[in-house]
């Protein structure tokens, strides 16, 4: 006599075994769908101290700039606190430490070469719009200082997200009050 439910429990571990490949199968495709982009060594010194979250964004951005044929030069990316301060303390235009996107790894600054021109902070919002890469983004879902209303800032690329209020309470949170012992590039998000 055939056992039917023995025949049907069957098929469904068949089933399950299945499904459960086809999931590896599919994660693995996202994994090596990450685009592997060679920088320089001076940049990787940049990017490699990105908040993890969002480094392989940053990446994608600087890879399109160099594709459109611009030296991407950093200035700056992650900053701790003490570091954010002591800007703050030069010029009160710079933001608070605590109050940067570069305090978590979220921002960074660059100047641009190209045939003889180089963009930098000074450059007027014109000549950088010219260029597309602010245009370009924007289209990724960066920040650009050029647009901000009361400062000008074109050589700055940031994310928004999370908000800057959660990111200072999570490292709050995380690592204490002490300046001294944030790392906001490790913030647990």
């Amino acid at each position: 006599m055939i056992n039917w439910t023995k025949i049907g429990i069957g098929f469904l571990i068949l089933a399950i075994i299945g499904l459960i490949t086809a999931i590896v199968l599919s994660l693995k495709k996202k994994v090596n769908k990450i685009p592997k982009y060679t920088f320089s060594p001076e940049q990787e010194k940049f990017l490699s101290i990105l908040h993890p979250s969002v480094e392989n964004r940053f990446r994608e951005l600087t890879h399109k700039m160099q594709q459109k044929g611009w030296e991407v030069i950093f200035t700056s990316s992650y900053r701790t606190f003490a570091h954010q301060a002591r800007l703050y303390a030069e010029n009160n235009q710079n933001a608070k430490a605590g109050r940067s996107r570069h305090n978590y790894g979220f921002a960074i600054d660059i100047n641009l070469r190209k045939d003889g021109v180089q963009l930098r902070k000074a450059s007027s919002k014109a000549k950088w719009e010219a260029t597309g890469i602010p245009q370009m983004a924007r289209q990724l879902g960066f920040t650009w200082g050029g647009d901000f209303p009361n400062y000008h800032d074109p050589v700055h690329f940031a994310i928004n997200q999370p908000s800057i209020d959660d990111l200072y309470q999570k490292a709050i949170a995380q690592f204490g009050a002490n300046p001294e012992q944030i790392k906001g590039n490790q913030v647990n998000l």
